[in-house]
């Protein structure tokens, strides 16, 4: 009856060191995801410098500018043709 006891504690102190070894595996893997997550946050948002949000930002303005003066022409263009038709009539 002894040998199946000490069997037992053996067993579960074998348990123990898998379970102990799993945890240290999960908990390492846990670090690592949090440390990707950490530098996606710092490339997202920048951490001090300028981040993908705020490149986003300036092509936005940028943009906005880029088609404000392309109407700009665009209309200027179209008023031209018009004035040309209009003083070859008259």
């Amino acid at each position: 009856m002894n040998e199946g006891l000490i069997q037992d504690v053996k067993d579960i102190k074998e348990m123990l060191v898998s379970m102990q070894k799993l945890e240290a595996a999960r908990v390492e893997r846990e670090n690592a995801v949090h440390e990707k997550v950490m530098k996606l946050d710092q490339a997202v948002n920048g951490n001090g410098k300028p981040g993908l949000k705020t490149d986003v930002e300036l092509l936005k303005e940028s943009e906005k500018k880029r088609a404000a003066f392309q109407n700009a022409i665009a209309t200027a263009v179209i008023i031209q043709i018009v004035l040309t038709l209009i003083l070859k009539v008259f």
